[in-house]
């Protein structure tokens, strides 16, 4: 048995098309859709919209009543994952920030690992700490280049007036 679901779309049809064809994120777009549907006639009831859009009639239904209770605004709006929590945050984030742009710096990812577990009682698996350091607080472990005990200065100095540069 099909249940009309008359509901009140506020929205003119012209401005659903308008906006139908400037959203560029699909979800969204998908229920611009829905609204259209209904303002031009095109469907009468949730399983036909369900029908055209290829989607399930509950989930019609979800957007009918996020519509009822928000309007277009809450038609469009998508929850986020709150994701999960940080392993370094708040104080132990700020000590390893002014730790890292310390001139002396860490020899190495192993010696920052080290350091966290000392220092602030976390482990964090190297991963996770690379991706800490080198994306999020845009730091790199601070070796110097390797250099033969035995090379000469002035011989360096000389290489380097002399050598053609490209």
């Amino acid at each position: 048995m099909r249940i009309r679901t008359a509901f009140e779309i506020e929205e003119t049809a012209e401005e659903l098309r308008r906006l139908l064809t400037k959203e560029s994120d699909g979800r969204k777009r998908e229920r611009v859709q829905f609204l259209y549907l209904f303002k031009s006639g095109q469907a009468k009831y949730l399983g036909q919209a369900a029908e055209v859009l290829g989607r399930d009639r509950k989930t019609m239904s979800q957007w009918r009543t996020k519509y009822l209770d928000g309007g277009l605004v809450g038609v469009l709006e998508r929850g986020t994952s709150p994701g999960r929590t940080p392993q370094v945050r708040g104080d132990a984030l700020a000590k390893l920030e002014e730790r890292l742009s310390d001139p002396k710096g860490f020899g190495s990812y192993k010696e920052i690992e080290g350091w966290m577990r000392e220092e602030l009682g976390i482990v964090v698996p190297p991963k996770t700490l690379y991706h800490l350091c080198h994306y999020k607080l845009g730091a790199t472990s601070k070796v110097v280049r390797p250099r033969n005990p035995k090379q000469e200065e002035d011989a360096v100095e000389v290489f380097k007036k002399t050598s053609a540069r490209n």
